[in-house]
């Protein structure tokens, strides 16, 4: 478990070169961001007040993908920042430097679980238009 601290304290000054990371997802409208020094995620979404709570721990896994798991409103959101991977809102032509997933988010009309995707970036690293334009 240190060798797993010390990565990712690593990882996150090396690599992403970020104390805190925003997420953007689309339908529904939700931006989390996560600051890995204080351990806090903020929960925004429209006609809400934002919320920030604690963030347990932060996991990576030997794919380099970001963990994260925290409660909003007795709601248990786990997110995850895949930095192997670009990622996209859903609604804008941005590209974002990664991609962010909210795992099972909600249940479809069936009661099947889903995820939520969207895009992630940093102080260091923003979303940029692509090569043709069109942001």
């Amino acid at each position: 478990m240190k060798i797993l601290g010390l990565f990712l304290a690593g990882f996150l000054s090396l690599s992403a070169k970020a104390d805190v990371f925003q997420c953007n997802f689309t339908e529904p409208f939700i931006i989390v961001s996560l600051d890995t020094v204080k351990l806090t995620a903020t929960w925004s979404a429209p006609g809400e007040e934002d919320v920030a709570v604690p963030v347990p721990g932060l996991t990576i896994s030997e794919e380099n993908i970001l963990g994260a798991t925290f409660d909003v409103d007795g709601v248990r959101h786990q997110l995850q920042i895949d930095f192997k991977v670009k990622g996209s809102d859903g609604m804008s032509d941005f590209i974002y430097p990664w991609a962010g997933k909210l795992l099972d988010h909600g249940k479809d009309s069936s009661g099947t679980p889903y995820d939520l995707f969207g895009g992630c970036f940093s102080e260091n690293n923003k979303p940029v238009c692509p090569p043709n334009g069109g942001c």
